[in-house]
């Protein structure tokens, strides 16, 4: 899978799972507010009931009845009645679950709709205050909400079941549509890679014989030249030379790398050398790269400090390791890069503004940047004093 089918891969689930999520939050939510709201409504109603039975209203205000009164519903209601220092009456069923319930509770405080869990059953408790003209009474009902709380956990587990089912169908179908998607872009990728192979491959040649037609010419002509002819052949065989660089770039650019364990610390001692500059490297830092690739990204990193800068320039390189990646850094003391310029200097053939003049083809950091994103590297490039660029590859 390619990182841009990856990302869209990933970026799509993602949507689709936090719609899903929402959604299903949304309904579960609803529902359960639904479901608490109506146990509450018959709570209340119960609890209105039970004290317009047990509580005759007297001149002298209400009386709490101890008769107990014959009920011809299907499912009495469960209640029980106290006062600050006793339970003074009950219902005759559920007289078990009125025990639990009486010793879990705070007596004599209003219970706004509590929510109870007694051996794998479910109630739901509301009171309310009764006072009458010489004591002050409690009145208890108890619920049975056991059916409802295993709908919600039940429904909670639904959701979540079709959530992880549709996700895994929705990313399925979305990396497909992105494989589809995508190929049209990979193909075209693919062709552009070979039409370069191809024409570099094409250019080579003809540039060799150029160059050597030319060394013929100094060798064995260059005291018949005239100062105009001579001038134009050095022009000529620096020309080659930059488009032999070009079609090196080219080439570099169009591969494939092959990454294998190297040693960075080897590879940067050894360009530092070449290229005499400056150099920090800790030693045996070894990563998963291509050995051809990783030298032409220091030295396109040494190249450029030289090119946009005076000849007295001072170039560092270094190499250090965390637990996970490389960093390499190379930085120069120059005039450094215009602020407005350094979010497109990794574009390719994108030339900063008043360096036209300078010679080069313009894909060198692009090709750095083709590099470093070969190897799952980072790359970040600013001004400290000059101009740096620091490259992190992970660690092999």
């Amino acid at each position: 899978m390619t990182k841009e089918l990856k990302k869209l891969f990933i970026t799509f689930s993602a949507a689709i799972f936090l719609l899903l999520l929402s959604f299903s939050a949304i309904a579960y939510f609803s529902l359960a507010s639904s479901i608490q709201y109506q146990q509450r409504l018959e709570s209340s109603q119960k609890i209105k009931e039970e004290q317009q039975e047990h509580f005759i209203a007297t001149a002298d205000g209400l009386k709490l009845s101890l008769k107990e009164s014959q009920s011809d519903e299907e499912e009495p209601v469960i209640y029980f009645i106290t006062n600050e220092k006793n339970m003074i009456k009950s219902s005759n069923y559920g007289s078990a679950i009125i025990d639990e319930v009486y010793q879990q509770i705070k007596p004599n405080t209003k219970v706004n709709h509590q929510h109870l869990s007694l051996n794998n059953k479910h109630f739901t408790v509301a009171a309310n205050e009764v006072r009458t003209a010489h004591e002050v009474y409690w009145i208890y009902t108890i619920h049975d909400s056991t059916e409802a709380y295993h709908g919600l956990k039940q429904l909670r587990v639904t959701l979540i079941s079709l959530i992880l089912i549709y996700v895994l169908l929705i990313g399925l179908l979305a990396y497909l549509f992105a494989r589809r998607a995508i190929r049209p872009y990979e193909e075209s990728i693919e062709r552009e890679r070979q039409f370069i192979q191809d024409a570099t491959h094409e250019l080579k040649t003809p540039l060799a014989v150029i160059y050597s037609a030319t060394d013929i010419i100094k060798l064995f002509d260059s005291d018949r030249l005239s100062h105009e002819s001579t001038d134009a052949l050095s022009d000529l065989r620096t020309e080659i030379q930059d488009m032999n660089l070009l079609v090196t770039d080219l080439t570099q650019l169009s591969r494939r790398p092959v990454l294998e364990s190297v040693n960075l610390s080897a590879i940067a001692e050894d360009a530092a050398r070449k290229l005499s500059i400056h150099s920090r490297i800790k030693k045996d830092i070894k990563v998963n790269g291509d050995e051809q690739s990783l030298k032409r990204m220091i030295y396109i990193l040494v190249d450029n400090a030289r090119k946009y800068n005076h000849d007295s320039v001072k170039i560092a390189l270094s190499l250090s390791s965390t637990e996970q990646m490389a960093e390499l850094t190379v930085r120069d003391n120059g005039a450094g890069v215009a602020e407005e310029d350094l979010p497109f200097i990794f574009d390719r053939f994108y030339r900063s503004s008043g360096q036209q003049h300078i010679k080069g083809s313009g894909i060198g950091l692009s090709l750095l940047k083709n590099i470093v994103e070969a190897h799952s590297g980072q790359y970040e490039a600013y001004n400290d004093d000059g101009f740096v660029v620091k490259i992190k590859l992970p660690k092999r």
